[in-house]
Parts: structure tokens; C-alpha cells; sequence
């Protein structure tokens, strides 16, 4: 299908009587549109426009009638319910000239264009709506998927790999053709040998596969972000390879991945001083103890350590090439980043975040100083820091979708830093030379979803509909224990959270309240 028409129109047209001479115009705009191989969609009500800008993506345009008198308030709402969840789509009011002054300053701060019905005609109407919907559609092509569509659009033939040939051979084979059809063309015609210039190089990292990844660390709030396509897992061996090398010593949660373990103590080489970690008695996997992280107890432990073999490693003044930490656990106990970095960053050359479960945490503000790339106080006594992201597992990517974010430009000049070129050797001995495209794709789409306003939208819905989940659960489960007379069946689900929550009180100084 061509680009622009998986785009569709919406018309929040409440007032149109099809018999009369404007809606019969109107009815013409809509067919001359439908014409050109477009959808529209019609909400006679401006309740349905709404529940359609919450739930389809695929609006690309938004006519909304300046009707009748006494709907001005809820056309304006819907439009203003739009710009808050950060949906940039064109939107176009259609009203009678008589009616123009009657719009509100702050509605036309928010539309981009109007419609008199009886100053043009409707193929010229439906033109000028089309012409918005492709500038609009354009703006949404990332750099690298946008790249790729229209790349693909081209028609290309390509006589290198894949053996497939854009599905080609599958088709001339009954299972293939029906592996084929299941998956839908276009995955096959996009999963293209590297050695298309149009789209770049993804291990040296130029053109669209470049810009998709400097605009994913603007976006995530990093100064470089590399883009991984086979796990975090591996994003871990990628980073630890370029920072430890044999003998190294590493402060190193007991709660991490064993790719951190393979990366940083057995491939590398480095020698672990571990941070014990909690576990509730329902097996919970919990955050690290902080009195583990005492400098004067660390010194003692290097100084003990049988594997060190420096008798005065323990005395230097950063001991330790990395920290490595879980800092979003696989039951969801998130850490305070910046206790962290206050607490042991002057020990530390690199402090590394695992945020494989946590790639979501910069587009909300309930995450504040709990996400590596939002540390803030950063200089030339700081750490380097480094974030790894599973983006395939809460954000949208396809599996094995990974990313690797850096801010260390505060030591820049240091001996301690890894400059690009040698973090780039590192990347490339885990990055294979037939990377599947589709996948880099995701993790330039996945991260552009996250702009601007949408990111922070998203999340808050996301979020709102946990905690709306969990307080459900917890009212059927008192339904439940109140209406059940047998004790031994006395028993529902219980939400892990606490049962009460300190919130700062804003009237009284240094006051709190709790709530249930």
C-alpha cells in the first residue's frame, strides 16, 4: 500500500443534513477524497471524534465543524483534547463565514487551516485536505524507517542478499508462500543486504542509520546512543567490553544479568566486588542493600580480596573501572539513580545502568532522578554513565531490540574515557554484517514515538490504568473477605504496593499525610 493512504480523515461533522446544498457539497468533498484512494472516517458525533482521536493512530487529518451554536465548547475541547496528547496531525474547521469571528483566539492557535463550503469548490476542497495529509505524513517518517519506505516504494531490485529475493523464493514453495502471506510482503522487500547506501551503514554508523540514532539520544536524553540489535543481553557485553579489561575491579550487583557476569568478569576479566541484594519472603527480587555501599566497608573488601593483586588498589582514589547495576529488578523495585551516583559515583570511572525493564522511565515525571540519562550535576569528578535498554520489552520494538545510551563528554579529555572509535571495535566484534533492517527500523520508530509530548502521554495513561487495576483488585479483594464466611477461604490476590503512602503536604511546611 503506498504510504500516504494507510492515512485516513476524520470528519467531526454533527450539523450536515445530506438533502441540503451544503451537504451535498460536503458530501462531494468526501467523495473526491475516497476517490484518490483514501479513507475517511465520519463521526457524527463529537463524543465518537473523541473516542477516535484516543483510539486510531491512522488519523492523518481532522475536519471538524464550527456548527451550530452551542457546540463551540465541545468542538473546542476536542480540539484541545487532541494537542494535549500531543497528536500533531492537521486540523481543519469548516464554517460559514458569518461564524469566522465567533472562534475563540486560543482555538485558532490550535488549528491549521479552515474551510468555507461556499467559497471553493469540493475537488479543490478535497485536494487542499489531501496536500495536508501528506505534509503531515511526511513529517512522521523517522529517519531510517522513513528511509526504508521510501526506498522501498522505488521498486528496487536487488541481485546481493537475502537468497529470498523480497520473498520471491518463498513464494515458489506452498509453505513459503504461505509464510509469506502471513507476514505480509513488506517485511521481505525491506529486509535488504547491507550494502544499500541509500539507508547508510549500521556498524560505522552514517547516514539515516546515523541520524535515527542521534535523534533516539535527543530523545532519550543521551549524547550517543547506539542502537543493538540482538538484546541487551549483548548491549552489556558491548559496553563492559569496551570499559574492563583484565584485573579491573568492578562493583558489580549481585542482582545483575548473567550478561553483565559474562561480559564483565568472565570475557573481560575483571574481578567482582559484589553488592548483596534483598529478597522479601515471597522470593521478590529486591533493591540492593545500601549499607553495602559504605566507602570505608568497600575499601576494606578490595583490601581483603584475594584476587586483587595490588596491595594498594584499595587506597587509589577511584578503585573501581565500573560499577555495574540492576537498576530496574525483574519484580520492578526501580533505584534512586542519583543516590547512587551521590553515594559511590566518586569511587567509579563509569557507573553502567542496566534499564532493560525500564527504557520508559525519561517520559514520565513520577521517574525523576531514577533513569541514568536524567542524572543531573555531571563533571569532570563524576562518572562516565552508561544506560542499557531493552526498548523490545516495555517500549515498542521488535524482539532483540536494544539500545546502549552514553553521557560522558564531562570527562572528556580524561585517560579514564572510551572514546567512540574503541566503544564502535567493541560494538562491532558483537554486531553482525547482516544486520535485519525491519529490526534497526523498530528501534527508530520505537524511539520517535516517545517525542515531544506523546512519550509523557502515553505513560501517563499507562500508569493511571495500573493504579486504577491495582485499587480494583484490592476493593473485590475486601468484597470478597466481607461477603466469605469460611476463614480458610477467606483469600484473594493482593497487588504488591504499600498500604499506605506519605505525600507531602503543600499547606503546612515539612507536614505529610498518608494515604491508603
Amino acid at each position: 500500500m503506498d504510504y500516504f493512504r494507510r492515512f485516513t480523515f476524520l470528519f467531526a461533522t454533527p450539523n450536515f443534513d445530506a438533502e441540503d446544498l451544503e451537504g451535498i457539497r460536503f458530501n462531494q468533498i468526501i467523495e473526491e477524497i475516497e476517490r484518490s484512494g483514501f479513507e475517511v472516517v465520519k463521526a457524527r458525533k463529537l463524543e465518537d471524534a473523541e473516542i477516535a482521536v484516543q483510539t486510531d493512530a491512522a488519523i492523518g487529518c481532522m475536519v471538524v465543524d464550527w456548527g451550530k451554536k452551542g457546540l463551540e465548547g465541545k468542538t473546542a475541547a476536542l480540539i484541545n483534547l487532541m494537542r494535549r496528547r500531543g497528536l500533531d496531525f492537521p486540523i481543519i474547521l469548516l464554517i460559514r463565514r458569518k461564524r469566522f469571528e465567533d472562534v475563540p483566539v486560543e482555538v485558532l492557535d490550535f488549528i491549521d487551516g479552515y474551510i468555507f463550503l461556499s467559497e471553493e469548490t469540493p475537488p479543490f476542497i478535497a485536494k487542499s485536505l489531501i496536500s495536508r495529509l501528506k505534509q503531515y505524513a511526511e513529517t512522521l517518517k523517522t529517519p531510517f524507517f522513513g528511509a526504508l519506505v521510501d526506498y522501498a516504494e522505488e521498486g528496487n531490485h536487488l541481485w546481493t542478499c537475502p537468497g529470498h529475493n523480497g520473498g520471491v523464493f518463498y513464494s515458489r514453495s506452498p509453505i513459503g508462500r504461505v509464510f509469506m502471506e502471513h507476514l505480509g510482503e513488506a517485511v521481505f522487500r525491506d529486509d535488504l543486504d547491507n550494502s544499500v547506501l541509500d539507508l547508510g551503514d549500521l556498524l560505522t554508523h552514517e547516514g539515516p542509520a546515523l541520524k535515527a540514532q542521534k535523534e533516539a539520544a535527543q530523545i532519550f536524553g543521551a549524547e550517543k546512543t547506539y542502537f543493538v540489535l540482538n538484546g541487551t543481553s549483548t548491549s552489556n557485553k558491548v559496553a563492559l567490553a569496551a570499559l574492563v579489561t583484565d584485573g579491573d575491579l568492578v562493583l558489580f550487583d549481585r542482582n545483575n544479568h548473567k550478561a553483565a557476569h559474562h561480559g564483565a568478569l568472565l570475557i573481560a576479566g575483571g574481578i567482582p566486588v559484589y553488592i548483596p541484594t534483598a529478597r522479601n519472603a515471597w522470593g521478590l527480587i529486591g533493591p540492593m542493600r545500601w549499607e553495602s555501599f559504605d566507602e570505608e566497608a568497600l575499601r576494606e573488601r578490595i583490601r581483603l580480596n584475594p584476587l586483587v593483586k595490588d596491595p594498594e588498589a584499595w587506597t587509589k582514589p577511584r578503585p573501581f573501572r565500573v560499577a555495574v547495576v540492576e537498576q530496574c529488578t525483574y519484580d520492578g523495585t526501580i533505584h534512586s539513580a542519583q543516590m547512587i551516583l551521590d553515594k559511590i559515583g566518586h569511587l567509579c570511572e563509569y557507573i553502567l545502568f542496566d534499564e532493560a525493564w525500564a527504557g520508559f522511565m525519561k517520559f514520565h515525571p513520577l521517574y525523576a532522578g531514577r533513569f541514568a540519562m536524567g542524572l543531573t550535576g555531571l563533571g569532570p569528578d563524576s562518572p562516565g554513565i552508561i544506560a542499557t535498554q531493552s526498548t523490545h520489552k516495555q517500549l515498542a520494538s521488535f524482539s532483540q531490540a536494544s539500545q546502549i545510551h552514553i553521557k560522558d563528554r564531562h570527562i572528556k579529555g580524561q585517560k579514564r574515557r572510551v572514546e567512540h572509535r574503541r566503544f564502535n571495535e567493541s560494538f562491532m566484534q558483537y554486531a553482525s554484517t547482516s544486520p535485519f533492517y525491519p529490526l534497526f527500523a523498530s528501534l527508530d520508530v520505537g524511539a520517535q514515538m516517545m517525542k515531544g509530548r506523546s512519550g509523557e502521554v502515553l505513560w501517563d495513561d499507562t500508569i493511571r490504568l495500573g493504579i486504577e487495576l491495582r485499587k480494583k483488585i484490592r476493593a473485590v479483594r475486601r468484597e470478597f473477605e466481607e461477603k466469605e464466611t469460611r476463614p480458610d477461604r477467606r483469600w484473594f490476590f493482593e497487588p504488591f504496593v504499600p498500604d499506605r503512602v506519605s505525600i507531602a503536604d503543600a499547606s503546612r511546611e515539612g507536614a505529610v499525610h498518608d494515604v491508603a
